[in-house]
Parts: C-alpha cells; sequence; structure tokens
C-alpha cells in the first residue's frame, strides 16, 4: 500500500526531527500498552415504500465483534517530541461467521530548530468499515469543545456511505514561524488518499488522491486588532474503477482544483467581546470541459459575547453568493448563533448555523457547492468521578446544486462530438441522536455504552432511512514503562 516516495517522506522526516545533531539531548520515554473488546450492532433499514419500490438500497444488519490491542510510543525532550501508535483491529462477523483484520496506526513527530521555528510531521493510516473513523466524532471532549475523528484538513465521508471496507491515508507536514509576539505564518502540505474494498463497493463509491497545500499569516498590530490570512489549493485525482476491457475514454473527469482563502478582522476594544468580520472565498475548476465549475463568497460580522466565566455566545451574519457557470448568481444569507455553557461538572453547546461550501471529497458521486442549515445541541455531564454521560442532537439540511458532468457522443455522420449536461438540483435532511455512558471500573479500565440513531431523508433514490447503532465496550490501558 505505501508508496516509495511516502516512505522517503517519513523516513527523511524522522531523520531530521531526531538525528540531527541538536537532538541529542535528555530525552523522557513511555510505552504504553491496552486491550479494548467491543460489540457493535448496526442495522440500516431503507424505505420501501411503495411509491419507491426497488428504488430503495438494500437493507443492512451488522453484528460483529471487535478486539483492539493498542500500543503507543511517545518519546519528548526539551526541543522535539515523537509518537507512535498501532492498534490492530479483529473482528468477527456473526452473520458472515467471518474474520476481518482492521487497523489503524499514527505517527507523529515536531521538531524546535530555533525558539521561532517549528516543524512538524504525521501520518495516519486508518483501514474499516465505518464513515466515522471514531465514535467520538460528535461528541464534546474535557475542554468543551465538539471533538473530531480527524485533523481539520480531512475529509469527512457521508454517512449515505453506510457500512462498506476502505482504508485512509493521511500524511502532513508543516512548518510555522513566529517572527515576533503573538504573530506567526504557517506553512502546510497534506496527502490524503482513500480506496474502497472492491468487495464492498457500490454505484458511486469514489477513489482519490486529494493533495493540499495551504498557507496561513496571524498578524497582531496592537492589543485590540488582529488578523488572519489562510490560502490553500487542493488537487482532487480521482480513481476511476474500471474493469479491465471496460477502459472509456469518453468517460468525463470528476479531477479538481480547489481554491480557498479565508481572512479574517478581529477588533478587541471591548473587553472579553471581540469583533470579528469574516470573508470566505471557495472557488472549484474541473478539468472537463463539462464540469461545473463555481465559486462562493461569504462576508460575515460576528460578535462574541462573555456573559460570564461560564457562559459566552457568538451571533453573526452576512450576505452570501453563489456562482456556477452557465448559472445565474444565487444571493442568500449566512448566518451563526451559537451558547457555551461549562462548569466543572457540565460541558453544554447550542449551535444554529448556516452556509455554503464545496462538496467534492464526501467519498461519494457528489458534487459541487451545498447550502447548509444545521441545527445542534450537545452536552457533557460528570456525575462523579468515575460517571460521565455525553448526549448530542444534530438537524441538518443541505441542498445540492450543480451541473451534472454528461456523456459525450460521437456522431460519425457528421463527424462532430455532442456533450450531454444538465443541471441537477436535491435536497436532504438529517436526523442523529446519540448518547454514551462511560464508567470507570478500575484505575486503568472502563465500560462504554453508546447509542446513535440516524434518519435521513432525501429527494435522491436509495437515500431515505434509518440507521441504528449500539456499541458495548470494554477497554483497559496501562503506562507499562518509563525511561
Amino acid at each position: 500500500m505505501s508508496s516509495t516516495l511516502k516512505t522517503e517522506v517519513i523516513c527523511t522526516g524522522i531523520w531530521l526531527l531526531l538525528y540531527s545533531p541538536l537532538a541529542v539531548q535528555a530525552r523522557n520515554s513511555s510505552l504504553t500498552a491496552g486491550l479494548s473488546t467491543t460489540m457493535d450492532y448496526n442495522e440500516r433499514s431503507y424505505d420501501h415504500s411503495s411509491e419507491r419500490a426497488g428504488q430503495a438500497g438494500e437493507d443492512d444488519d451488522y453484528h460483529k465483534l471487535y478486539l483492539s490491542p493498542m500500543f503507543q510510543i511517545i518519546s519528548s525532550s526539551r526541543l522535539d517530541s515523537i509518537t507512535f501508535e498501532f492498534t490492530p483491529n479483529i473482528k468477527y462477523d456473526f452473520i458472515a461467521e467471518d474474520t476481518e483484520w482492521d487497523g489503524s496506526f499514527q505517527f507523529s513527530a515536531d521538531r524546535s530548530l530555533t525558539q521561532s521555528w517549528t516543524i512538524a510531521l504525521s501520518n495516519h493510516f486508518i483501514q474499516t468499515d465505518h464513515y466515522l473513523a471514531s465514535a467520538d466524532h460528535n461528541r464534546i471532549d474535557q475542554n468543551g469543545v465538539t471533538a473530531a475523528s480527524e485533523s481539520s484538513s480531512s475529509a469527512e465521508l457521508s454517512s449515505d456511505r453506510g457500512r462498506k471496507r476502505y482504508w485512509k491515508n493521511s500524511t502532513h507536514f508543516g512548518t510555522h514561524y513566529r517572527y515576533r509576539q503573538k504573530s506567526l505564518t504557517r506553512l502546510s502540505g497534506d496527502w490524503e488518499a482513500l480506496r474502497n474494498d472492491n468487495e464492498d463497493r457500490k454505484d458511486g463509491d469514489a477513489d482519490y488522491d486529494r493533495y493540499v497545500i495551504s498557507f496561513t499569516n496571524e498578524h497582531h498590530f496592537s492589543q485590540r486588532w488582529q488578523t488572519t490570512l489562510k490560502c490553500t489549493y487542493v488537487r482532487g485525482d480521482y480513481k476511476k474503477n474500471r474493469e479491465p476491457g471496460n477502459e472509456n475514454s469518453n468517460e468525463p473527469s470528476d479531477d479538481l482544483r480547489e481554491y480557498l482563502a479565508h481572512f479574517t478582522v478581529t477588533n478587541r476594544s471591548i473587553q472579553n467581546n471581540p469583533i470579528t468580520v469574516t470573508y470566505d472565498y471557495s472557488g472549484v475548476q474541473y478539468d472537463d470541459p463539462l464540469g461545473s465549475d463555481g465559486s462562493i463568497h461569504h462576508l460575515q460580522l460576528s460578535w462574541r459575547k462573555e456573559i460570564s466565566s461560564h457562559l459566552h455566545t457568538i451571533l453573526g451574519g452576512g450576505p452570501s453568493c453563489r456562482k456556477t457557470d452557465g448559472l445565474a448568481a444565487v444571493w442568500d444569507a449566512n448566518g451563526i448563533a451559537q451558547v457555551d455553557y461549562q462548569t466543572k461538572r457540565l460541558s453544554w453547546r447550542l449551535k444554529l448555523d448556516k452556509v455554503s461550501e464545496l462538496d467534492n471529497f464526501s467519498g461519494t458521486a457528489e458534487r459541487g457547492s451545498v447550502n447548509i442549515r444545521r441545527a445542534a445541541t450537545s452536552a457533557r455531564y460528570r456525575l462523579s468521578k468515575d460517571f460521565d454521560i455525553t448526549t448530542s442532537l444534530d438537524y441538518i439540511h443541505k441542498e445540492h446544486e450543480k451541473v451534472t458532468i454528461g456523456s459525450r457522443t460521437h456522431d460519425s455522420s457528421v463527424a462532430t462530438e455532442q456533450t450531454n449536461s444538465e443541471r441537477e438540483a436535491y435536497a436532504k435532511e438529517q436526523y442523529s441522536a446519540e448518547m454514551a455512558l462511560s464508567y470507570r471500573l478500575l484505575k486503568d479500565c472502563t465500560a462504554q455504552i453508546i447509542y446513535r440513531f440516524t434518519h435521513n431523508n432525501s429527494e435522491k433514490d436509495k437515500e431515505d432511512y434509518d440507521d441504528h447503532r449500539l456499541l458495548f465496550t470494554i477497554s483497559w490501558q496501562q503506562d507499562l514503562l518509563r525511561w
């Protein structure tokens, strides 16, 4: 699976971070091991009403037992740190009565070359059969921030994929330089590869390589004024799944380029209540001339109000403009309303937002822009030192609009080539609820129960379903060795 280039990059990074002459100094290292076992029950039932009979997806019952050992090595010094984590995952399928091997491997390292200049390298490989790489995707962590299963630069896969095996590899290299107090410049590069298992592949599943180059500048002019500029270039290289002998040179390409820009100006004249003006630009260009090239512009004014040490709010809004080649520009509004409350035992968030963004890397056939309205609330409450409960409710409404890439036909009688394309617009809404109970049985042993329900309605065929997932996990983790 690993390419020679990726191996060389990782090895070179390790050499730079650890074996340079400056790295020879006292180090603190530790070896941690763990073991978890999980029962995973997942049932997805599609709408088989008479109106859409024959168009619904196939119902799926999923009952598996996981056994997951974990090994982690952390080594750090005053100038650098390095982490290795390996988690194989043995799965037994009670329905098919067979065994599968999944798992993940993570590597990360950072190095301070000077007091102001730092470089970092990381790689994350995961093989799984769920669109969320972690069951903690939508839950609040101990700091009251919504946890994410992937890094911020990683594309989020669509829940419409269901349970199908795939592997995903993400490599990141970054460097940042602090040129003055509270001001820095950051440059990073990412490579992300998604590959679906051929045995589970369905129509619309997309394999791709995603390359990202990003430049960020954060500048503090004074105690009151701050700006942030981020420019990102994304290259998407899609892999066509063609059977031998069935290659079709006339099949349109989904390869694309995205151009992203984010600029903010923040004023802190009112203590603890900053006012921010944000401009966002998203543009996409497809290699195929029939692609739905387009752009999105956002302008938003927001105000963060700190009501107390436990409670703060964010309120903002502004105009948006979406433009797709061949169609008239669409003017709309964007906005955000958010409330965060946090105490020693409770973290709670309520968020309403409306935004438009690009949707090209969800692992499905969806391409182009999407208009999103979302309402979500999540909470984490610590009942005791050993007992936590987390809950979340989420509603999301998506309106997809694009020009569908058509097929080419050749008319030999007039020696001309014709192209067919049409506008496609459809809506989708999803309701989801989740609850998790976590109890520390012993010092190094934890039990957890998670239930998640998802109801999906879509104007597209095969995407109306109810999804129930129940996980019961017992895990153990302990530091085995320190040196």
